[in-house]
């Protein structure tokens, strides 16, 4: 079909074709009104066979005039043939323009050449100027666009067009996809006519040659070429003298004494009508009489014969067929890409580990994780490298038998050996990220006797265990405990004569549910073959799982890559486009998520900012993602909350749905979210908590995996374990949930269970309830749409081969920056001065790891780096594009600026190292509002970020603000939640508390108390003079209504204003958590309910607000004590009661003392 329409081209373009340079006043002013010239031109040229208009973006507005000036002259569409071309565009700060030869900018660029243009197809479309873009990216990027766009039917032809002949018979050769057009520049003139040779062998192809330039760019003119052209200047000296012997000559013997400029042109023309290879030449058109021209010197040979023509190339002597050199310098090119022997884009699954790399491993002492050389930290546990534990067992990850390994046989003697003491002691004080590393093996699929797959410990116990071992703790459920009984009494007592307490989450289908809920199950009643969605895995897909789970990590996660990369459609088959607001960026994000069909969730994904200029090749995808992760994770949305443990990780809130009606919706979409960044390779800043990600791979969650979410309570039940007289502890089979909204709410953990009291005869009942409540039954409504989201992108089996840890790292990357790694896998340009490199990477090196983070989100658009290391950096579509470092002209660019999609940097060629220290200081603690354009972040667009926050977070504008009339968004699902649903449902149920009888209203007096409880802590003059009268407005009251107080709400809480940063805003909050437990505003609180709360919760206040409080606590049963020991004080003895202002009185002194003493 191509090679049809090149006949019909070659038939049709009259051998003139119309260029539009002068049109859009690139390097002239235009003589009048552009539009009404160029609708001259079309209408002197189209009767008289002239039909190929020429364009390009990089012709200023040359495309609207030539499209404004075609709806003038109403021709049909098939009367004149549009070319135009992609690659090089226009920019304000750099004269030579910016090269970008992405996917997505071609795409794009094409787009809005149709729109300027006025049509719905182009004929021709060229890559422009191609000597300036890196041939990969030419040969492997750009080209198959064009062809893909071919195939849509939107372009006729496609070509290149460029001035170095042998860099286009180069890609001509090896382009991946057939090219039918070629435009040359400058080649078939009075100074040079190289293309002749060349068109006959392009000719033979099946192409289209086209000649361009025939004045060579102004070289060949009366008035000179211009300041800017790259000829030399002893070409320019012998041009001109050829010129004016051409000039005179003219004047003495031909008639009318044309122009040399008229003359060169009539050569170049008389040459293409003697040329079967040649198809047309472009030539400027500016009105009626240069068309008439321009034919003119089509149809009339040239007065230059042969013998004047070489009388003229006599002047140039040797410069004869010279080329001049190619100075220009491409500031938008995309970092060179890496290749495959076979030529294809090189993406994560083609990363491989160095042979020094493999060889210089080493593995870390807890985990067993093999860690690179460079690597200074364990990435799996952060152990450091050199720890040791002095274990004498050669396998230390053998968590059941942790007193054996580290004891060894005492022998006869009984003797105790000082090395394996301090092997105890060194095990006691991992920390919990350690603990869970050291135990991620601990369960695996075993086959029993009845030829099923069950769960089961790696190692069974063989002896009792140290105290201090949590496994050992589990295992604990004493013998003692009293015979079975019927029902769920028996089933827990009977976990007495088991070795664990440990049970597995399942999706199970009731005629109540057909849709599936989670259950608890416990572990040894579960078929291990059974995904926790409920489905059986086949035995040959267990077979190949259980094989790879088995390989070293970095071949297990070779083999995932090759798995996910084998669901991503082609682009070819289409695409998503999400188009979000950035100031409503979860809400927006979550209704397209949510609306794409299962057929579609597959596809490659790209990312619209909605009122910026920015195209995205994979950077803004990046930081979509760290963006909608921020806040899918922020506490105040109530979706997921801070995990009381050392270290921070997110678990399910139970209360979400006060959030949210819709919240479950929302856990699908975070689902969903999780799924794709598995997909994709995306990584997450908020870490899972240990037992999450048990519940996504269906691996046995056991008692203590509490640990992992609660540290307090889980000490708590271990104690009721280890102890005997629970009963003084006055607890029942009851737990107590305090909703977003402050309101105290009794769950029964049994049957009229707040009525049953716990005693050391049922303690281990109500500590398996209790787990059971804590570990799944409070969320798993949640739990069961965030896992369905997740496995509509990922099958469950793909992530089956990983233990939890490995998932941590696949979900997060490596959680810190190795700076050799970085190194070692960073390109730098030709031009980049030594010195300048140096000191880059010596600035960088005084670092603190979260500067460095900063560094890498300002490059990348994501702080975190991938689990393969610096090496599997990705612009787009998985495409491997290391960090890059191009040095550019200074003082042009004052600042660095980030290319995020390609992973570069520019960085202007300063002259000292202080130099290279404050501008990078400067881009460490700025955070940019979003790129300018095509996915570049300039230090000159950026502000200064005073409290170092998180670079890349948003800049709120106002919450209400409505999409721009006509923008599309993906269908939303059935049901999806409205803009700021879940913003808006905190504010009501903070409401609502002080509006008992639902009138809408409230006293002016409380709005301060509900301000503060929403974390807003205005002053009494902001109430009163700002806040108050913009909430009442033209009506004075003493009552504000819910909508007004809702509006005000909004944007208070949007624009971060009135946040809490003092002492006395957190005891200010202290007072109003206490308001809340006393809605009736008695003033005190009963000491028992109190007490429940120091003992079952530890304590019920943020974890900033009691540091604050209490200066530097860090032990929580001190902190607990300490509250405990104001509550007695402050407690009444006759009535019971603990009046609350005593209470905080009795912290405030504290508080104060602890200033004094500082």
């Amino acid at each position: 079909m191509a090679a049809v329409f090149v006949d019909e081209l070659r038939a049709h373009v009259g051998g003139v074709a119309l260029g539009s340079v002068g049109l859009g006043g690139l390097y002239q002013e235009i003589p009048g009104e552009a539009v009404a010239i160029a609708a001259e031109t079309f209408e002197t040229a189209f009767p008289l066979g002239v039909r190929l208009i020429d364009t390009a973006p990089w012709y200023n507005n040359a495309e609207t005039v030539v499209g404004e000036a075609l709806q003038r002259v109403k021709a049909p569409r098939n009367e004149y043939y549009l070319a135009t071309k992609v690659g090089r565009y226009r920019s304000e700060k750099h004269p030579n323009g910016e090269f970008d030869y992405s996917r997505d900018r071609i795409r794009g660029s094409v787009q809005a050449s149709l729109a300027k243009l006025g049509t719905t197809y182009l004929d021709v479309v060229y890559l422009h100027d191609v000597e300036f873009v890196d041939r990969e990216i030419v040969l492997h990027t750009a080209i198959p666009a064009l062809a893909e766009l071919q195939r849509e039917g939107v372009i006729r032809l496609i070509g290149i067009c460029g001035y170095p002949l042998d860099v286009l018979d180069d890609i001509i050769t090896h382009a991946p996809h057939p090219l039918q057009v070629v435009q040359s520049y400058s080649h078939l003139t009075l100074q040079n006519d190289a293309l002749l040779t060349m068109a006959a062998a392009w000719h033979a192809r099946g192409m289209l040659v086209i000649n361009a330039a025939p004045l060579s760019m102004g070289l060949l003119t009366a008035r000179g070429p211009p300041d800017w052209h790259p000829a030399s200047s002893e070409l320019r000296a012998a041009c001109a003298k050829a010129l004016t012997w051409l000039a005179a000559h003219s004047q003495a013997h031909f008639a009318h004494a044309p122009t040399v400029e008229g003359l060169a042109i009539q050569y170049a023309l008389d040459v293409q009508r003697r040329s079967p290879f040649l198809a047309t030449m472009v030539v400027g058109s500016m009105g009626r009489a240069e068309v008439l021209s321009s034919i003119a010197a089509r149809d009339e040979p040239s007065p230059l014969d042969e013998t004047l023509v070489a009388k003229f190339r006599d002047f140039l002597g040797p410069l004869y067929q010279t080329s001049w050199a190619q100075d220009l310098t491409s500031l938008h090119t995309p970092a060179k890409q890496q290749y495959t022997e076979d030529g294809q884009p090189l993406t994560r699954q083609d990363v491989q580990e160095s042979k020094e790399e493999m060889e210089g491993q080493w593995k870390c002492e807890v985990c067993d994780f093999h860690n690179k050389t460079s690597s200074k930290a364990c990435v799996l546990c952060g152990t450091d490298k050199g720890f040791k534990l002095g274990l004498m067992s050669p396998s230390p990850r053998r968590s059941l038998s942790l007193k054996e390994s580290a004891l060894g046989n005492l022998g006869s003697s009984g003797s105790f050996n000082r090395t394996r003491s301090f092997a105890i002691r060194r095990l006691n004080m991992l920390n919990s990220r350690q603990r869970g590393a050291r135990n991620r093996g601990d369960w695996v699929r075993k086959i029993g006797k009845d030829g099923k797959r069950h769960w089961g410990r790696r190692d069974a116990p063989q002896e009792s265990f140290s105290a201090k071992d949590p496994i050992a703790m589990e295992n604990a459920i004493t013998a003692a405990a009293p015979p079975p009984m019927p029902g769920l009494t028996a089933h827990t007592m009977d976990l007495a004569r088991q070795h664990s307490l440990a049970f597995v989450s399942q999706l199970a289908q009731t005629p109540r549910h057909p849709e599936g809920r989670m259950t608890f199950k416990e572990y040894r009643e579960v078929d291990a073959a059974v995904a926790s969605r409920g489905y059986e895995i086949s035995e040959q897909d267990l077979e190949i799982l259980e094989q790879v789970a088995a390989l070293p990590f970095k071949d297990k996660y070779s083999w995932f890559l090759e798995q996910t990369s084998s669901l991503i459609r082609p682009w070819e088959d289409g695409h998503l486009k999400m188009r979000v607001h950035r100031e409503n960026i979860l809400v927006e994000s979550m209704e397209q998520l949510l609306g794409v069909q299962m057929e579609h969730i597959h596809m490659p994904l790209r990312i619209e900012f909605i009122g910026e200029v920015a195209i995205d090749a994979g950077g803004l995808e990046r930081e979509w993602f760290a963006l909608v992760t921020e806040k899918l994770f922020d506490e105040t949305i109530g979706l997921f909350m801070c995990a009381h443990v050392e270290s921070l990780a997110y678990v399910i809130n139970p209360n979400s749905v006060e959030a949210s009606a819709d919240h479950l919706l929302y856990f699908r979409g975070a689902g969903r979210l999780l799924g794709r960044a598995l997909l994709e390779g995306q990584l997450m800043k908020a870490h899972l908590a240990l037992p999450v990600l048990k519940h996504l791979l269906g691996v046995p969650i056991s008692f203590s995996d509490l640990e992992f979410v609660d540290h307090e309570v889980y000490r708590s039940m271990k104690w009721m374990k280890d102890n005997e007289g629970v009963e003084a502890l006055c607890l029942d089979f009851s737990v107590t949930n305090r909703k977003i909204n402050g309101e105290i709410e009794v769950i029964d953990l049994k049957e009229n269970g707040r009525n049953i009291e716990v005693t050391d005869a049922n303690k281990l009942e109500y500590i398996y309830l209790r787990l059971r409540y804590i570990m799944l039954e409070s969320f798993s409504e949640q739990l069961q749409h965030l896992m369905a989201g997740v496995f509509e992108v990922i099958p469950q089996e793909l992530i089956l081969v990983f233990d939890y840890q490995e998932l941590e790292l696949v979900l997060c990357g490596v959680p810190s920056i190795d700076l050799a790694d970085w190194k070692a896998h960073t390109q730098s340009s030709d031009d980049m001065p030594a010195d300048l490199l140096g000191w880059f990477w010596e600035v960088v090196e005084t670092f603190t790891d979260e500067e460095k983070a900063r560094l890498l989100q300002f490059t990348t658009g994501s702080s975190r780096v991938p689990v393969q290391g610096f090496k599997a950096l990705t612009s787009y579509d998985g495409r491997i594009c290391h960090f890059t470092l191009k040095a550019v002209p200074y003082p042009e660019n004052a600042f660095p600026r980030a290319h995020t999609c390609f992973n570069r940097i520019d960085l202007p060629k300063y002259k000292t190292k202080k130099e290279v220290e404050d501008v990078m200081s400067l881009v460490i603690n700025m955070e940019y509002i979003y790129p300018i354009d095509d996915g570049h972040v300039d230090a000159n667009n950026m502000y200064l970020n005073p409290n170092l926050q998180i670079v890349g977070r948003a800049v709120s504008r106002s919450v209400s603000q409505p999409r721009d009339a006509g923008e599309a968004m993906a269908a939303p699902a059935d049901g999806t939640p409205d803009m700021d649903t879940m913003m808006r449902a905190r504010i009501r149920s903070a409401f609502e508390m002080f509006d008992k009888d639902r009138k809408g209203c409230v006293i002016q007096e409380e709005v301060s108390t509900i301000m503060r409880y929403l974390g807003a802590y205005p002053s009494e003059k902001d109430i009163i003079k700002k806040i108050l009268p913009e909430m009442q407005e033209d009506e004075p009251s003493t009552f504000v209504t819910y909508e007004k107080f809702e509006k005000k709400m909004l944007e208070v809480l949007y624009s971060h204003e009135y946040e809490p940063d003092t002492d006395e805003t957190l005891l200010s909050a202290f007072r109003v958590r206490f308001q809340v437990l006393d809605p009736e505003k008695k003033g005190f609180i009963d000491a028992e309910v109190m007490k429940d709360l120091l003992v079952t919760k530890g304590t019920p206040f943020r974890e900033k607000e009691l540091e604050g409080m209490l200066g530097c606590q860090d032990d929580d049963v001190t902190r607990v004590m300490i509250l405990a020991g104001f509550m007695h004080v402050a407690k009444d003895g006759e009535t019971g009661r603990v009046y609350y202002e005593d209470y905080i009185s009795l912290l405030m002194q504290e508080l104060d003392g602890d200033t004094n003493n500082k």
